[in-house]
């Protein structure tokens, strides 16, 4: 089921939600809609547990806070065949979303792709995150560009990422990162020969600082060809 820039809110998230708690959908898309935190809770609660196995709420206002963060972590650990889960563009997700999301992965051992995108997350929430990635072995596609983690929270990603042995893809475009977090990467790939592709562009880095760093990795023997092909 895709429902795309309609007028659905709280209340008409209510109605859907009893049908669709009756349902055996496998796939729930919402784009450009005004889902609001009461709206996520319906939404849970009514998937919950059932057969659903991609839910994407993109763009729709989607609001995590202590009221609906701890139903949103049961129902990543409690719905058994939930591969996809898709939060891009909901700024109010925020670093309290991020934890609650954090505590599910420790748990969860199916979901595969975690879109985060310009979620508001800052170095708080990916802090809690990259602990949690520690020991998860589900989730081999997470997307957590656009937001404003740093150079700190990269660094704690590719701490994290030495131990990780499912994710295969990452993408942290526009996090305001520098050569540090780079390096960092660089170091970590070392160790992890899991992750196949990071896209990191958009950096505060210039295209000609990006060669710059480029050439200062090879001189500190962290760019092997295996490092090369993942990051450049």
């Amino acid at each position: 089921l895709v429902l795309s820039s309609n007028s659905i809110d709280e209340q008409s998230v209510e109605i859907l939600s009893e049908w669709l708690s009756n349902s055996n959908i496998k796939t729930l898309v919402l784009m450009v809609c005004n889902i609001g935190c009461k709206g996520l809770t319906f939404i849970l609660n009514a998937l919950k547990g059932r057969f659903i196995q991609e839910l994407q709420l993109l763009a729709s206002y989607v609001q995590i806070d202590e009221s609906n963060g701890s139903i949103l972590q049961d129902f990543i650990i409690s719905t058994p065949f939930m591969k996809t889960l898709c939060l891009q563009f909901n700024e109010q997700v925020s670093n309290i979303g991020a934890h609650y999301i954090a505590q599910a992965l420790r748990h969860n051992t199916t979901l595969k792709t975690l879109n985060l995108s310009r979620c508001g997350i800052t170095l708080p929430g990916a802090k809690t995150l990259c602990d949690s990635l520690e020991t998860n072995t589900s989730v081999n596609d997470l997307n957590l560009s656009e937001n404003d983690i740093g150079d700190d929270g990269i660094v704690c990603l590719s701490h994290s990422l030495e131990l990780n042995k499912a994710l295969t893809t990452l993408n942290i475009m526009s996090c305001k990162f520098t050569k540090l977090g780079l390096k960092s990467l660089a170091l970590m790939l070392t160790f992890n020969t899991t992750i196949k592709k990071i896209a990191w562009a958009d950096t505060f880095l210039t295209e000609s600082e990006k060669l710059i760093e480029k050439d200062n990795l090879v001189s500190a023997g962290l760019l092997t060809p295996s490092v090369e092909a993942v990051l450049f």
